[in-house]
């Protein structure tokens, strides 16, 4: 493959993706970035490289040159200079192989078996992205996240996102800060070698294209994902979908890690508390006893609600049951049970959005039922992304019957 001047502004018919056989699949390879947010912020870190590299030029130049200078060279200072050396000049130069890759580098992929590989590579060097080790189920082509709010036509926005989708895993920005145009050529390319239950084609929801968008949730709504636990029926005209645990994954994981880390905090305060070591009564260093247990206290109520939030996203199992008349949902399999129903002319849409609760900087999503009064009830938080979007997909389907 040879890097040739080209011009890949003029439309998706002009955008040229290289491509390669490999072992069992094909490596897509896109041109470098022509701009966007995260070029300019690659710009940034690679003016803040050079930067630091004088810094500590500077630095070093001032250390080296204190001494008597007839003791001579760099050399006579010792290996300390060379330790502070590579502390200062190793950040620059990851930073600016990161900015590199990000403004320069072109962007790889490789699939092989419904399974992608990402890395940017720029001259020598590569940075790989982790990518989870299963079929991709569907492909999103979506605005980045700043130009994604509410109100906004994300058919303006310059900087868009490639996603895939999996079964069970989080969905994983693949390609990101690329015009939608260049999006839509690699699509067109990956499209043949990815393939759903049955061998029917996966679902591309082009957030740029209405109509793409519908045509891709009647292609998700017909085919369960691939790993999904979930059951579907029908009894005339009554749809009933079994939700099975999703288990020890993802934000349950996640939510069990913050839960433990709280609890053994709060633990060992409040042990330190009644062996007397801190917080003791008369103690003139220290915090006073009533900060100790009250901080004790809220970590040991924080890390228990955590703990039991995990829980029960861990073993919760869920039954939806949309009849002509109703929608049912009943949860089941954490400390509590619930049961929530709705008149079926009452429930507007089914969709899938983001709850208050982040894990890794990332929002929980979980089901809402928007209903004809504005109100959204959220259901089945922690769920698997692609286990909530195809509930969503589907319910919205039969409501419009």
């Amino acid at each position: 493959m040879q890097d040739k001047p080209t011009s890949y502004l003029a439309g998706p018919d002009q955008v040229r993706v290289d491509s390669e056989p490999v072992a069992g699949g094909m490596r897509f390879v896109l041109p470098p970035r022509p701009g966007g947010l995260l070029a300019r912020v690659a710009g940034v870190m690679m003016l803040a490289a050079v930067g630091e590299l004088l810094l500590g030029y500077f630095l070093l130049n001032q250390i080296v040159s204190r001494p008597a200078k007839s003791e001579g060279s760099f050399l006579s200072q010792g290996p300390a200079i060379w330790v502070l050396a590579f502390l200062l000049f190793l950040p620059a130069a990851v930073l600016f192989v990161l900015g590199a890759i990000w403004r320069w580098g072109r962007t790889e992929i490789t699939c092989v078996e419904g399974r992608l590989q990402v890395r940017g590579r720029w001259r020598a060097f590569a940075l790989r992205k982790w990518t989870p080790d299963e079929p991709v189920a569907a492909l999103e082509i979506r605005p980045s996240a700043r130009t994604a709010g509410q109100g906004t036509d994300p058919t303006r926005s310059k900087d868009w996102i490639l996603v895939a989708w999996y079964g069970r895993s989080p969905p994983v920005p693949i390609v990101v800060g690329y015009p939608r145009e260049w999006l839509l050529r690699l699509v067109e390319e990956m499209q043949p070698l990815l393939t759903g239950p049955g061998a029917a084609p996966i679902p591309v929801w082009d957030r740029g294209d209405p109509a793409a968008v519908a045509a891709a949730d009647a292609v998700w709504a017909d085919h369960l994902p691939p790993g999904a636990n979930v059951e579907c029926e029908e009894l005339g005209h009554e749809l009933r979908i079994h939700v099975r645990p999703g288990g020890w994954r993802g934000p349950s994981v996640a939510m069990l890690g913050i839960g433990l880390v709280f609890t053994i905090v709060g633990s060992a305060l409040a042990a330190l508390w009644v062996f007397g070591v801190v917080g003791r009564p008369g103690q003139s260093q220290g915090p006073p006893p009533a900060v100790v247990v009250a901080f004790a206290g809220a970590s040991l109520l924080v890390g228990t609600a955590c703990c039991l939030q995990a829980l029960t996203m861990a073993r919760r199992r869920a039954t939806l049951i949309l009849t002509p008349g109703e929608l049912r949902v009943h949860t089941s399999g954490g400390w509590r049970s619930r049961e929530y129903c709705w008149p079926r002319n009452e429930v507007t849409s089914v969709e899938v959005g983001p709850t208050q609760l982040e894990v890794n900087r990332r929002p929980v999503s979980e089901l809402k039922v928007v209903l004809a009064s504005g109100e959204r009830r959220g259901l089945l938080m922690g769920m698997p992304d692609a286990t909530l979007s195809w509930l969503a997909a589907r319910l919205r389907r039969e409501l419009r019957r």
